[in-house]
């Protein structure tokens, strides 16, 4: 992990994911379809990042991370952030 990453903060004062290759717990299996934006989106997305910050720390476009996101919601069955959150941070994607 890049040091980048672990220094730095939303302008909201949100800390960054600890780890963007574990965005959820070891119990949670992700979808085998998820794209690598997707994934990389996942921790800030549980972090409470918005679009904007996230394209930012990542180095990508806002679109794109809005179309990652919408790409995890609809592989999740999520209807929105917050719900789709919320499953990945309580384990709910297990075996």
């Amino acid at each position: 992990m890049s040091a980048m990453l672990e220094s730095s903060v939303s302008p909201r004062g949100i800390p960054p994911p600890q780890n963007q290759h574990a965005p959820v717990p070891a119990t949670c299996h992700l979808p085998p379809d998820l794209t690598l934006g997707e994934e990389r989106v996942l921790p800030y997305l549980c972090a409470g990042w918005s679009d904007v910050e996230i394209s930012l720390e990542l180095e990508v476009s806002a679109k794109h991370v809005r179309a990652s996101i919408q790409g995890c919601l609809h592989k999740f069955g999520a209807t929105s952030r917050a719900h789709l959150a919320a499953r990945l941070l309580r384990g709910e994607f297990g075996p």
